[in-house]
């Protein structure tokens, strides 16, 4: 069986459509990725501000450090979360100019962009699972009194 070249593929028109519509919805997802990142930011920020605040009663003080935690675990994924969207938005910008202009260059940092964005993701997704199987086990060993 033979290996098909790959250097024999080209876009042709349908292609070209389909990654312009791509890189539409690609930079739509991402600009709302930011605001949305950029909510868990202003939430952390909020939340930390007001749990700092001198005028909360002294029975809430144990509160205050959970408040403060959450705070930093907002900035935290709001920061980490920001990435992927940075890549997809680069992704989407590249591959506009890659299709206006006919760049070989651009198209194929767009396609970095769009690899790195996915490996990212996926990357995190195993941490994140791990997490969740740690946590697991974790709540089988913890008393609950």
């Amino acid at each position: 069986m033979e290996t098909p070249n790959l250097f024999d593929l080209q876009i042709d028109g349908e292609s070209s459509g389909f990654l312009k519509e791509i890189s539409r919805w690609a930079k739509f997802l991402s600009v709302l990725g930011f605001v949305m990142c950029g909510l868990f930011l202003l939430i952390g920020l909020a939340m930390m501000v007001g749990a700092s605040n001198p005028l909360v009663d002294a029975s809430m003080q144990g509160m205050r450090y959970n408040v403060v935690f959450i705070g930093v675990f907002y900035l935290v994924c709001g920061g980490i979360s920001i990435i992927p969207y940075v890549y997809l938005f680069q992704f989407a910008v590249k591959m506009k100019r890659a299709l206006g202009s006919g760049e070989q260059e651009a198209l194929n940092n767009s396609f970095s962009n769009l690899k790195s964005c996915f490996k990212f993701v996926g990357v995190m997704t195993i941490i994140s699972m791990v997490f969740f199987v740690l946590a697991i086990i974790a709540m089988n060993f913890i008393p609950l009194t």
